[in-house]
């Protein structure tokens, strides 16, 4: 199915780019081929490479599609170019960017059996301690100074990667202590009104229980779990605005999260014209991209690569070294290449595809989003390569990855956290290993799932 898939996608970019068919047939074919690709990895794969092309297909071709059938209300969120305009670049770019990943997802085996591994009880007091540093380094990263927000912020995720090492070992409490750490965040992702983070280790955990759980997996399933998470975003979608609008006002309250989700729930209503809004206006990046093509050049001239190289510096450059290098929310950009004005308490991105478009235009973007392709996906092989050899460490891959999967957070943010991220998780997984087992390799056998009930195969008391 790989060179399919390919074919697929690259006669949808031809269409595309050159309005060979009406946009809906190019759409249609990469969608199909992203929705294939999760269907097929969910129970089998930490399925990182599938979200991230089912959200770029979503936010930046179906949720334009749907905004050109049906403006928004609000004249700031409409798509500002024609559709064949938008559709021109934008088909393709798409494309380019989910070429690579596509061929780097074939060339890696799915890791069913990889997954399907045994480990004692010195990995379960390992997942404790993970789980329980995750959870504090979550707590005092409310109180935490701005310099070291993002630390507390990778550090939170080990308790992610704590309740999956929980998880793994077959131990009789392994589902109280996930559905623990899923409660923790929920409640916290509720507290701030953030839920990307939740929603990313939400997919992966289905995927990773899946996995163990099933003996045969089923693409009906596997379908039918996939549409569901989608009506399930779309509800978040639909009440996340005024739900933290609310929670805003009812700060200083005790009570807040419950009034605010109470308000949230009977100010919405799922009707047709209300999954309609969500899908032109918040599952929408298009509306952006197409802001960017109108005041680029026009107004503002192409910036050439600028701040490619200054996304590439910022990475790997700390800001003690470079106080001047750029602040995570996008508000500058967005101001300079949209020429819309957003307050300074609001976060918001061109993304990499308008950014690509900033810098070289339409062909040269198209070119751009294929090395960042090729940069995310060329990351995440190596360290899945790596991964097999020390099963466990790829439960620490969605840390390093989970910010790259969103198509509308600029370039610098998301070198930014691939680089710092990949440190933390090397001398984090090391470090812990090291402590807890005296070795980097854990004490686990990768065996068949037949032979990996409790603790009997581990070799280890």
């Amino acid at each position: 199915m790989k060179w399919v898939d390919l074919l697929l996608l690259f006669f949808a970019g031809l269409m595309g780019r050159f309005s060979l068919a009406p946009v809906e047939i190019p759409i249609l074919l990469i969608a199909f081929c992203c929705a294939r690709l999760l269907i097929v990895a969910l129970g089998r794969d930490i399925p990182i490479l599938e979200v991230t092309a089912i959200v770029y297909c979503l936010q930046l071709l179906i949720g334009p599609l749907c905004s050109y059938y049906s403006p928004p209300e609000f004249y700031r969120y409409r798509m500002v170019v024609s559709s064949e305009d938008y559709f021109r670049f934008a088909i393709p770019a798409v494309v380019a960017y989910l070429l690579p990943i596509v061929w780097v997802r074939h060339q890696l085996p799915m890791l069913t059996e990889v997954m399907s591994f045994t480990a004692g009880r010195r990995v379960f007091q390992a997942g404790v301690m993970i789980m329980l540093a995750g959870v504090v380094f979550t707590i005092l990263g409310r109180y935490a100074p701005p310099s070291l927000s993002f630390a507390f912020f990778l550090g939170g995720e080990l308790k992610f990667v704590g309740a999956l090492y929980c998880y793994f070992c077959r131990h009789h409490q392994r589902r109280w202590m996930l559905t623990g750490v899923l409660g923790v965040s929920i409640f916290f992702a509720l507290a701030q009104g953030m839920f990307h983070q939740l929603i990313i280790w939400g997919a992966i955990l289905v995927s990773l229980v899946l996995a163990r759980e099933l003996k045969r997996r089923s693409l009906i399933l596997n379908t039918m779990l996939l549409t569901g998470g989608f009506c399930a975003l779309v509800v978040l979608q639909s009440f996340k605005a005024e739900y933290r609008l609310k929670l805003e006002q009812e700060s200083g309250s005790g009570s807040g999260i419950l009034v605010a989700l109470q308000h949230a729930a009977q100010s919405v209503t799922l009707t047709f014209d209300g999954v309609a809004e969500v899908m032109r206006v918040r599952l929408n990046q298009g509306w952006i991209v197409t802001s960017v093509m109108l005041h680029v050049p026009a107004e503002e001239p192409f910036a050439n690569g600028e701040t490619f190289r200054a996304a590439a510096i910022d990475s790997l450059v700390p800001r003690f070294l470079f106080p001047n290098k750029t602040t995570a929310g996008g508000r500058e950009k967005f101001r300079r290449f949209t020429g819309l004005e957003i307050s300074e308490k609001t976060s918001m991105g061109i993304g990499t595809i308008g950014e690509a478009y900033a810098n070289f235009g339409v062909d040269g973007g198209i070119a751009a989003m294929m090395g960042y392709g090729a940069v995310f996906s060329g990351a995440y092989y190596l360290l899945a390569t790596r991964g097999r050899g020390h099963v466990l460490f790829l439960l620490w891959l969605p840390v390093i990855f989970s910010q790259a999967i969103k198509s509308e957070t600029e370039l610098a943010v998301v070198l930014n956290h691939l680089v710092k991220a990949g440190l933390f998780v090397s001398v984090a997984y090391g470090l812990s290993h090291q402590m807890l087992f005296g070795q980097l390799r854990a004490p686990i056998d990768v065996l068949p799932r037949a032979r990996s009930a409790g603790f009997r195969r581990s070799g280890v008391s």
